[in-house]
């Protein structure tokens, strides 16, 4: 069954190892987070973000706690799919909340929150309300950026990078500057990706050297004609 339903669709986040964004991803983890905070997939679904976040969590022996519901499931398929996941991801690091978000049990101590919840549950409240350095992660919900824009502007949370609709954001301006003086470095590693990190205004972006990513590609062909 769970097959199946990861094949009806596609991730909501595409991290495939070795890939830029990865190399992003365990950046931010390994050297910018505190490992003794647990990490939290916060709406988890089929729990398939656990494919990259738990190689990463695994070698950092960082906890993990997975929190779905499920609401809209009947009981009896919600049970059989609840066990299936719990059979293929076994790891004595992660903890699984098949609950409201409002029942987690980390996400008030995380400093690491992918979240996929929807717009139902007020997570902007535990965002501005976390008074340790916290990294979160999300793709592109219109309502969140919304609820969350004041805060921007205020300078209250700052926006990291975007890895191509996977953006990252942060409460604490320090952990923001420690990424942005790293970029040298990460550039030399994601060269082997065909990847560079460029500046776009209020925000970082992960482009590839392809057509399309970026105006850098543009200019140079331009200025060879």
């Amino acid at each position: 069954m769970l097959q199946k339903i990861n094949n009806f669709d596609h991730p909501e986040v595409d991290v495939k190892s070795p890939s830029g964004k990865l190399v992003i991803l365990n950046y931010i983890m390994s050297k910018l987070l505190d490992h003794e905070r647990p990490a939290v997939n916060l709406g988890s679904y089929t729990a398939r973000d656990l494919d990259y976040l738990l190689p990463l969590c695994t070698r950092l022996n960082k906890p993990i706690e997975c929190v779905e519901s499920f609401t809209e499931v009947v009981e009896d398929i919600r049970l059989k799919l609840i066990s299936e996941i719990e059979s293929k991801y076994k790891s004595s690091l992660i903890t699984w909340t098949w609950d409201d978000a409002h029942n987690s049990k980390y996400l008030r101590g995380a400093d690491y929150v992918f979240i996929s919840t929807d717009y139902r549950f007020p997570v902007e409240d535990y965002i501005l309300s976390t008074n340790h350095p916290c990294v979160w992660a999300t793709t592109t919900p219109s309502w969140l950026w919304v609820r969350l824009g004041q805060a921007l502007y205020n300078q209250q949370i700052h926006l990291i990078i975007d890895c191509g609709g996977l953006f990252f954001f942060t409460n604490s301006l320090e952990l923001k500057q420690q990424f942005e003086q790293s970029i040298p470095s990460l550039d030399q590693t994601l060269k082997k990706y065909n990847a560079y990190i460029a500046y776009s205004g209020e925000l970082y972006k992960l482009r590839n050297n392809k057509p399309g990513s970026g105006m850098n590609m543009q200019w140079e062909f331009i200025n060879k004609q």
